[in-house]
């Protein structure tokens, strides 16, 4: 790690030793937090919320069909997104963090270390929850420096949460502090010696509201794109936007100017107010003048949330966030992994296209250190597959993708085809598929993954699972 930390740095300032990047687009990526697959109007769902921004997105740009994150949680799904590396990889082998400690290291090269190499402004904002400080720390000191948060591993400013509204301190971080505390209300957690979530006391004066905190958090980030928008400047220098939003996660918590917007409780009232986070996002970088110039990217961190047989039951009212998919978050199914994805890049992608191309959010770091023509160290991102052209609206690699559930069971994607490398669900939804000791589907074919076909095709197993093997026998921390 010694020697990847010694590239990184040597990466970073490459640039200031003449890399271009006049002509560079800016790069806003949105990431939803348990957004499902059927939650917006352009992938069809239950049709009972209305998201008219995201389908505008979807309406000019691209919407992909088979679109993955490689875990079915967030710590996971978001450190893949972030380094280009499967989440097993690391010292965490199934389920997320809290507060503590950081899943990505200093050491670590990302996508914001990427796109600060070829001259970009980074930011982050939003829900972070991939952890600050070290291995073994429980808890930080909230008063002081906040270590190893997303200013150590290539953003230069942060807004956000650090893990997300559900979870305390109920406090915002802008970079290494946190933000509006008062010295004289020193903040802390008291952890119950049973267990369970902390009890947040004090920092009163730097605590939000619930039901305020989406739309500031996406107010922020319209905020960066104004103070970062230059474009009459001789040279602008461009900037990626990691926007991590925290609808539609429970606690279901939308301002209530959003209360009985939709036809699907507060839920669905809560994935409206998302919605609207990407229209003045969007309206933001259209007033600015430099819409026809970012690439924006909408997708979620995994597999919408719902129980009681595929829906979950909120003011009485039953609704399924993954249709027409099997599972749930957590699960190795579809329902838990394939999730919406959607890309607006004007003049390059054109508008209404659909790909069925299968694609991994892994992959994106290496997309876009070829679209900026920036090596990437040696020994990073080493699971990112090149999917630029895919992005354009070509093909993607011929080769199998790695996904995992919240328990730490995998699941190969090769084709059309797709292993799981367990006897059941991989989390907690039942799939009444006992009996054999994986489960094979051709998703074409049956994309409710209804009809198990291990017994039936033992030499694709025995295939499938000797290129799963090899792929998690490659390196590893």
């Amino acid at each position: 790690m010694k020697r990847l930390f010694t590239l990184k740095i040597t990466a970073i300032l490459c640039f200031a030793a003449g890399i271009a990047v006049a002509g560079h687009p800016n790069v806003v990526l949105i990431v939803a937090d348990d957004l499902g697959y059927g939650d917006l109007s352009c992938y069809g769902g239950e049709g009972r919320i209305e998201t008219p921004n995201c389908d505008r997105l979807a309406e000019e740009g691209c919407r992909f069909t088979q679109a993955y994150t490689a875990a079915s949680v967030c710590t996971p799904a978001r450190y893949s997104l972030l380094t280009g590396r499967y989440p097993w990889r690391t010292w965490l082998k199934k389920g997320v963090v809290g507060n503590t400690p950081a899943l990505i290291d200093p050491d670590d090269f990302t996508i914001a270390d990427l796109f600060k190499t070829a001259g970009y402004k980074t930011a982050a904002i939003g829900k972070w929850h991939i952890g600050f400080g070290d291995r073994g720390q429980k808890d930080l000191d909230w008063n002081a420096d906040i270590p190893k948060g997303p200013c150590e591993i290539g953003f230069d400013t942060f807004f956000g949460m650090p893990v997300s509204h559900f979870y305390p301190p109920y406090v915002y971080i802008e970079n290494r502090h946190v933000y509006n505390l008062d010295p004289a209300d020193p903040l802390s957690l008291e952890w119950p010696k049973g267990g369970g979530m902390p009890v947040q006391h004090g920092g009163t004066a730097a605590s939000y509201k619930q039901e305020e905190a989406g739309r500031e958090l996406a107010q922020r980030a319209c905020d960066f794109i104004v103070e970062n928008c230059h474009p009459q400047t001789a040279n602008p220098k461009p900037f990626f936007l990691y926007y991590a939003a925290i609808e539609p996660h429970t606690p279901f918590s939308p301002h209530p100017d959003y209360h009985g917007k939709s036809d699907a409780g507060l839920y669905g009232d809560f994935v409206m107010q998302f919605d609207d986070g990407v229209g003045r996002i969007f309206h933001t970088l259209e007033k600015q003048g430099i819409a026809e110039n970012t690439i924006v990217i909408l997708t979620s961190d995994n597999g919408g949330i719902s129980v009681n047989n595929g829906h979950f039951k909120n003011n009485n009212i039953y609704y399924n966030p993954n249709v027409p998919l099997r599972g749930d978050k957590g699960d190795a199914l579809e329902g838990g992994l394939r999730i919406p994805f959607l890309i607006c890049w004007p003049g390059t992608v054109k508008p209404g296209m659909v790909s069925d191309e299968v694609i991994c959010q892994t992959d994106l770091l290496a997309a876009f250190a070829d679209l900026l023509d920036t090596p990437v160290p040696e020994g990073a991102a080493e699971d990112s597959r090149n999917i630029l052209d895919a992005l354009k609206g070509g093909k993607a690699p011929d080769e199998p993708i790695v996904l995992q559930s919240r328990a730490g069971f995998h699941a190969l994607r090769q084709g059309e085809w797709i292993y799981l490398d367990v006897e059941h669900e991989g989390d907690y939804t039942s799939t009444g598929k006992g009996g054999t000791p994986g489960q094979l589907y051709k998703l074409s074919d049956d994309l409710h993954q209804d009809d198990n076909l291990y017994a039936r095709h033992p030499e694709r197993v025995r295939s499938m699972l000797r290129q799963l093997n090899q792929i998690r026998e490659r390196s590893s921390y």
